[in-house]
């Protein structure tokens, strides 16, 4: 039978009495399971933070040479702390896991950790501004588009630089979730008699609820992080265009029919429907070229094919019948993309008129 071993332990609700547990070690693959979990703990904190620190150096680091501080507040708020939190706990981790064995337990790290991802909840509920914000220095500012450009074509140059922030800012809304899954996978694959069996638990359901708490706003980060990709891709555009931070609800190319004198004109276009307006671009390798923006309340209405001239062209045809200019005249491919199409645009309409 496996030689039992003693392990002391500090107890959650009195931390001034110690009390003695008899642990046995797991079988030997669950323990190398446990210990592969726990690394993997470490890798991706390593890799998190050093992901964090480099956002800092692309981004934060000298920006008050080019920003305005309340230009950086808005931008980077809670990222400064949420760096202090995870680089003290990685080295918390570090320390832990260079001496593991069967009897290494991680609830006491974890524990403060859990407590202070409460205050990863300013930076996400704050994430829509940010993203806004980012995207309207790099648009104006041109001395801090270039520094960061230079940086981010040595460090990262794979990500263009409107695209920086949605990247890295996207990192610690993913995070929370990651500790959740590692933190099961370790409960489970630790014995009865392990300290983390009992006492993960309790800090894996607090996670769980910061998690919960910040799905609540992940549709915002998501929309927010959408607009950013979609501005990031837009070239050419108003500098005042995405000021409202509106929503994405549909796109996809189609194709504009314009007359030209006597004959019609087909054009590839590529149509995005936002909750304010609906933009038409044009594809530019892995660019969009921007066209014009028709504003929600300029169109009086959409309907199918009105006429026979419209039928014999096409039967998958709807327009936008504006208030002032001609109607735009769009094709889809298919009578169940028309339905589609109009069905999104409609809404955006009706939740506009809202």
């Amino acid at each position: 039978p496996p030689r039992k071993q003693t392990l002391s332990i500090e107890s959650e609700s009195n931390r001034s009495r110690k009390t003695t547990r008899h642990f046995v070690p797991a079988d030997g693959q669950a323990e190398l399971r446990r210990e592969h979990i726990a690394r993997e703990i470490l890798d991706t904190e390593k890799s998190y933070v050093d992901s964090l620190q480099l956002m800092f150096e692309l981004l934060i680091d000298e920006a008050y040479h080019y920003l305005e501080p309340e230009q950086i507040k808005i931008t980077f708020r809670g990222l400064m702390e949420i760096k202090r939190i995870n680089s003290v706990f990685l080295g918390k981790l570090k320390e832990r896991i260079s001496g593991w064995n069967a009897t290494t337990a991680l609830h006491d790290i974890f524990a403060p950790l859990s407590k202070d991802l409460h205050k990863y909840s300013d930076f996400i509920d704050h994430y829509p501004e940010a993203m806004a914000k980012y995207q309207e220095i790099v648009t104006t500012n041109e001395r801090y588009r270039e520094y960061v450009s230079e940086l981010a074509g040595q460090r990262i140059p794979s990500v263009q630089v409107p695209r920086l922030a949605a990247h890295f800012f996207i990192m610690p809304v993913q995070r929370i979730p990651r500790y959740i899954l590692l933190l099961e996978d370790l409960v489970e694959n630790s014995p009865e008699s392990h300290p983390d069996k009992a006492l993960l638990p309790p800090i894996l359901a607090s996670i769980k609820q910061i998690a919960q708490d910040i799905n609540e706003s992940k549709a915002a980060v998501e929309d927010a992080s959408k607009l950013a990709e979609l501005a990031s891709k837009l070239i050419d555009y108003p500098e005042q265009l995405f000021i409202s931070r509106p929503k994405i609800v549909y796109e996809g190319d189609l194709i504009r029919r314009t007359m030209k004198r006597t004959k019609y004109k087909n054009e590839l276009v590529h149509i995005v429907v936002l909750s304010n307006m609906i933009l038409e671009t044009q594809q530019r390798r892995r660019n969009l070229s921007f066209v014009r923006a028709i504003w929600l309340k300029q169109i009086s209405s959409v309907t199918l094919s009105e006429d026979e001239d419209d039928a014999k062209r096409s039967k998958y045809v709807f327009r936008l019948h504006h208030v002032q200019d001609a109607d735009t005249i769009l094709l889809c491919e298919s009578d169940v993309s028309r339905a589609l199409w109009v069905h999104h645009v409609e809404k955006a309409l009706s939740d506009q008129k809202a």
